[in-house]
């Protein structure tokens, strides 16, 4: 499954390449917003979840490169072990970031980023916080909207001592607008 999401990922980034590049540079004081779906494979001490969630970011450019920012995310948890059982579990996440944006011409611009943040509702009885690395590609294919698609890894810290902390890989896909 994780591998068919990759693949449509890139193929529709090599689709969208082949278009005319009329994305502006970002500025130091330009914003973005973002919108993202991701899907993430997530293991532990005695089992493993999957796990979807929707993000939605707001960063600011401090320079052309670098940005800092807000997120807000749902997630959804099903939950596979001995302990929870076959259990599904939801909860939301509030967390900031930093994303290195490489230069580049054209459509695409490829970043690299770190990011923490709090866990909360029935996920946060589980966890109490999680941080991690990311990487991806944005693409514009207008001058002020595009698409992004990242992968990124994540620790989660254990809420309860008889918790395992957790950690995994996911991959998301989503829309921009840079204002």
């Amino acid at each position: 499954m994780t591998r068919k999401i990759v693949a449509l990922a890139f193929s529709g980034v090599l689709i969208l390449a082949t278009g005319t590049a009329f994305a502006e540079k970002p500025m130091a004081g330009d914003n973005e917003l973002s919108a993202r779906f991701s899907y993430s494979d997530v293991d532990y001490g005695s089992g493993s979840t999957t796990d979807t969630e929707l993000t939605a970011t707001w960063g600011r450019y401090v320079t052309a490169n670098h940005q800092f920012g807000l997120s807000v995310s749902y997630v959804e948890q099903e939950i596979d072990d001995d302990f929870f059982g076959g259990e599904s579990t939801d909860g939301n996440e509030l967390g900031v970031f930093y994303a290195y944006n490489f230069s580049t011409t054209g459509t695409m611009t490829p970043f690299v980023g770190i990011g923490a943040s709090i866990i909360g509702g029935d996920l946060g009885d589980i966890y109490d916080s999680s941080y991690g690395l990311e990487a991806g590609l944005k693409v514009f294919p207008y001058k002020h909207a595009g698409f992004v698609f990242s992968v990124a890894y994540a620790e989660l810290q254990a809420a309860e001592s008889f918790i395992d902390d957790a950690d995994g890989l996911s991959v998301g896909a989503g829309l921009l607008i840079r204002f």
